[in-house]
């Protein structure tokens, strides 16, 4: 029996068809080349007998058929190959990028189930707010050692008889830096307690009165502020977004600086006088809530709901209200939210009187600007409500692009004057390019100086005298030769040394950027406003008698050059000096 290796070069199988060769090979248990498996199968019978890589999966392993068997029927249709000169180092680097590129594979799989396990278990951890313990109940003070639910029951009533005998007996409960966890402290007295960085979460905190405590840095995760009493108390830092905080709870006069209560929807809760300076108040629902006398300064209130709420006298100086729903009942101070943040970015979900009786008042008051963006906040509600209604009424969708587009993005319903010349100057200077551009690269496009016939050459601006034409073009008017044309060229610069090529370069540019900026100018100003014509006083500042005319598809710029401007100028003029959009 000859091996697989020299199984083509034995003499009795030299002259023999390939697919013989291939069975031959099949039974002497080697795996034949791919090049032989190509060349039997029919479907790649055109294929020259070469070398093959494969840029699809390895070939599993052939069986091997007994010599005295029949060998089974094979035909494997592979991928798309590619012809190569050297088999082995192809395939081995192509086995190789398939490993590397299935251990990648594997690595973003394993990533993405972590990250899923991690949400669901962050998910799992926000929802279930569970106090109840199982088995003994221990607690472990700031020095790390564990307490028994005795020792701190006898805590307790030592607090109760020192804040009962108006601190003459007894001693005041100081549990700072504790952990509490899942502790059930219901209907207990903690008044003037010292819980500062304790560890709270989990606790059950129903009618419990912690009247001027110090729960600074305290962990209230999960626990269940239900009904309870927390006047005066110092809550500053304290992240409550995800407490239990029912009904019926007092926060009246509690310092909330910095504390958080992201998401959190509040009903029917006290927070009169209370400090909420710099609190975190995003995405809060503060429907039918009472904030009197409450100190908003540099809160953020992003997103809040501020629907039927009570907001007399409150303190608004640098808080965050953008996109807060302001549908309140009470208005605070005028000239408290009158320096509040992000004011124009309001909205409101069906009743926009708050927002327009806000306007009113700003107006009054005179505080223009802020009377302005609430303009703004209103007409941007209006049209996302056009945009909301745009399938069923075509019509409204003509009338959101139109707002939407030719007051919104140019002045922002007339909030910001300022981007309305902005893009006044930015047309100026892109015509200004322009009309250069085509007095260098066009032959029949550009800019041509028109003068009197009868002095045609003494009427000719001296500084653009070597740039125009030699020979004029005469220009009719009512039939009769009236003026002569001259068509602004750049003229040919001679050969000088580099400093005076230079020199004389710059000379030519700059009397050809003028010529274009003041015809720019001119353009913008060249339809009238009423008896208000700019475009002829400009051409009466001039020494000489000559007009700037287009010609060619400068022509066609200069028009549409003047109708944006005079449209961008007469909105600049309105919203600057007016009030177009209330």
């Amino acid at each position: 029996m000859v091996d697989g290796p020299n199984l083509l070069h034995h003499p009795r199988l030299r002259a023999q068809p390939p697919k013989m060769l291939l069975h031959w090979r099949l039974r002497s248990g080697f795996t034949p080349r791919r090049s032989e498996i190509i060349r039997e199968n029919s479907f790649f019978s055109e294929i020259p007998p070469f070398h093959w890589s494969p840029l699809a999966l390895p070939f599993p392993p052939l069986y091997n058929t007994p010599p005295c068997e029949t060998p089974m029927p094979f035909s494997i249709r592979p991928f798309p190959l590619l012809p190569v000169r050297h088999k082995a180092n192809t395939y081995h680097a192509g086995l190789m990028f398939r490993r590397v590129l299935s251990f990648i594979l594997i690595t973003l799989c394993l990533s993405f189930t972590t990250f899923q396990a991690k949400a669901r278990g962050a998910e799992t951890n926000t929802t279930n707010c569970d106090t109840q313990t199982e088995g003994q109940w221990a607690w472990v003070d700031r020095s790390g050692k564990n307490r028994t639910h005795e020792e701190l029951q006898n805590i307790l009533k030592q607090h109760q008889t020192w804040f009962d005998t108006a601190k003459k007996e007894g001693k005041q409960a100081d549990l700072s830096g504790t952990k509490l966890k899942r502790a059930d402290l219901h209907s207990v007295n903690l008044s003037e307690a010292n819980l500062t960085d304790s560890d709270l979460s989990y606790t059950d905190l129903t009618r419990a009165i912690l009247n001027q405590t110090n729960l600074r840095g305290t962990n209230l995760q999960c626990a269940r502020l239900n009904e309870t009493y927390l006047q005066g108390a110092d809550l500053t830092n304290v992240d409550l977004s995800r407490t239990i905080i029912s009904s019926k709870s007092n926060f009246a006069g509690t310092i909330l600086v910095r504390a958080s209560l992201k998401g959190q929807i509040l009903h029917d809760i006290n927070f009169s006088s209370a400090d909420l300076t710099e609190a975190d108040l995003s995405a809060t629902n503060l429907t039918n809530m009472a904030f009197t006398d409450v100190n908003f300064r540099d809160a953020n209130l992003r997103g809040a709901l501020l629907v039927h709420t009570n907001m007399s006298v409150a303190h608004l100086e640098g808080a965050d209200l953008f996109g807060a729903t302001y549908e309140v009942d009470t208005h605070p101070k005028t000239s408290s939210i009158a320096y509040a943040k992000n004011i124009e970015y309001m909205t409101y979900e069906s009743d926009p009187s708050s927002l327009a009786h806000l306007r009113a008042e700003f107006k009054v008051a005179g505080f223009r600007d802020q009377e302005r963006k609430i303009t703004f906040a209103l007409k941007s509600r209006q049209v996302e409500t056009l945009w909301e209604t745009c399938e069923n009424a075509k019509g409204n969708c003509f009338e959101y692009f139109v707002n939407r587009y030719l007051f919104d993005l140019t002045s922002q319903y007339g909030m910001n004057p300022g981007r309305v010349l902005l893009t006044i100057l930015t047309i100026f200077g892109v015509s200004t390019v322009l009309y250069w551009g085509l007095i260098h690269f066009s032959k029949d496009s550009g800019l041509s100086i028109n003068v009197p016939l009868d002095h045609d050459r003494t009427n000719q601006p001296l500084w653009l005298k070597a740039d125009l034409s030699k020979d004029g073009q005469l220009i009719r008017e009512s039939g009769v030769e009236t003026k002569k044309g001259y068509k602004v060229l750049p003229r040919q610069l001679h050969q000088f040394k580099n400093l005076a090529y230079c020199r004389e370069w710059m000379r030519r540019e700059r009397a050809l950027l003028w010529v274009s900026f003041v015809f720019s100018l001119m353009s913008t100003f060249n339809i009238k406003f009423r008896d208000v014509d700019f475009g002829r006083w400009l051409k009466q500042l001039t020494t000489r008698e000559y007009e700037i005319k287009a010609v060619g598809f400068a022509r066609t710029v200069s028009g549409i050059q003047a109708l944006l401007s005079v449209y961008f100028i007469a909105l600049l003029l309105v919203t600057y000096f007016g009030r177009p959009f209330e």
